[in-house]
């Protein structure tokens, strides 16, 4: 295959190129790959390293003609503020986060994002939606050629930490707003801190052994791609476990922060008897015993000791969640968002691995569904026992499948 060795950047070529290729942001970070042009023309990319190719540069086939790169436009939120010295202020958040930014004269872009977008508008900021090329930051650590054109020698760009604006922000003033957010974050009461580690994939429960049926899903063909992914997590979120563990969780917790350790067993025998077939208990109190057992040895607390004495130690995976947060006097919404958002992630995770997403459509597809974790963490805070019960029965009938299914991955 005819291979592309050399990147000429914007305004250093002349002349018609052979053909076009538009790629995305994503798609503009790349090595090695093979690539075919609206014009069909075929070639392989063979760089020396990973670089980052912007809109007008032109890729140097082996036989001496150029493919010019097209920037294709994304879904984008423009931020504007009164001034530089507010805008500033956003661009420190955003790199805060560790989010790509592009720097404007006036202006910075990001990718849509809801909850970032809340953000810039909480700091006076103002949020429009645009469509256009993305041309983010490259970072500190990029290499620059003569012409000023940007790579990357290691990395994707990714973030912006600081800014160059035509404001003079004083040391003074940026170490207050730094100070001013940590104490913020530091003085809120049950600061959620502890959330972060207990459901990280670092915390020893197994999650990554599990995928909830979908190995069999992805077998029958109902979920092949990023979009029938999302759909299918949107349902389970509506209609299926995720909801049920959220009312389940939201009643544990209420019951130990009472202190009502009679009321908290009942609730995790019923989580315990609704798993509906033989490797979704597995999945729930293989995770919820490892879970107290874990916790126990670092975040010890008198809900988890109570469930600690369950029958034959089976714990229901959100009750022993909640067990710790209401034992840690964690807040019951940032616990509930936050256990709703680490069962998606293990869902996406498990999907990567089955081949049927990348990394870059896991992250939009668990950003995509960050305002429904928000809903139903919100509607579980409002519910009662009476409100148990689902109805996604494909979902239910892929955990009984899979018990089954001749070669697997994952055990449920």
């Amino acid at each position: 295959m005819l291979r592309a060795d050399k990147i000429i950047p914007a305004g250093q070529w002349t002349g018609a190129p052979a053909d076009t290729v538009v790629l995305d942001f994503d798609d503009r970070y790349r090595r090695r790959m093979a690539m075919t042009g609206v014009g069909g023309l075929a070639f392989l990319l063979d760089l020396p390293e990973a670089a980052m190719l912007r809109g007008g540069d032109g890729l140097s086939l082996e036989d001496g003609r150029l493919v010019e790169v097209v920037a294709a436009p994304e879904p984008l939120a423009e931020i504007r503020a009164a001034d530089g010295l507010a805008l500033a202020r956003v661009a420190w958040h955003l790199g805060n986060r560790h989010l790509p930014t592009e720097i404007m004269t006036k202006a910075l872009r990001i990718r849509r994002d809801p909850v970032i977008e809340a953000m810039a508008e909480g700091l006076a900021a103002n949020v429009v939606a645009v469509e256009a090329p993305f041309n983010p930051e490259g970072g500190a650590y990029v290499k620059a050629d003569k012409g000023g054109h940007h790579h990357h020698s290691h990395q994707a760009p990714v973030t912006v930490a600081t800014m160059a604006t035509n404001v003079t922000i004083t040391r003074t003033a940026m170490t207050t707003d730094m100070i001013m957010d940590t104490t913020i974050a530091e003085a809120r009461d049950g600061a959620p801190l502890p959330l972060l580690v207990w459901l990280s994939p670092g915390f020893p429960v197994g999650a990554f052994a599990y995928s909830h049926g979908l190995e069999w899903v992805v077998e029958a063909g109902d979920v092949v791609d990023a979009r029938s992914l999302e759909a299918w997590l949107v349902d389970l979120m509506e209609f299926g476990a995720p909801r049920l563990d959220a009312i389940l969780f939201a009643a544990a917790y209420r019951a130990a922060a009472s202190s009502d350790w009679a009321a908290l067993g009942e609730v995790n025998e019923l989580a315990v008897a609704l798993s509906p077939s033989a490797e979704r208990r597995l999945e729930t109190t293989g995770q919820g015993a490892a879970f107290v057992a874990a916790a126990r040895a670092a975040w010890d607390c008198e809900p988890l000791r109570r469930l600690d004495q369950a029958p034959d130690r089976h714990i229901a995976y959100p009750i022993a969640v909640a067990g710790a947060a209401s034992g840690h006097k964690l807040p019951l919404d940032a616990s509930l968002e936050a256990f709703a958002l680490a069962q998606a992630a293990n869902l996406v995770s498990a999907a990567m691995r089955l081949g049927r997403i990348g990394q870059s459509e896991g992250q939009r597809i668990l950003a995509a569904l960050l305002p429904r974790i928000r809903v139903l963490a919100r509607d579980a805070q409002g519910a009662s026992l009476a409100d148990v019960g689902g109805c996604a029965f494909r979902s239910d009938i892929a955990a009984m499948r899979h018990e089954t299914q001749y070669s697997r991955l994952f055990r449920s």
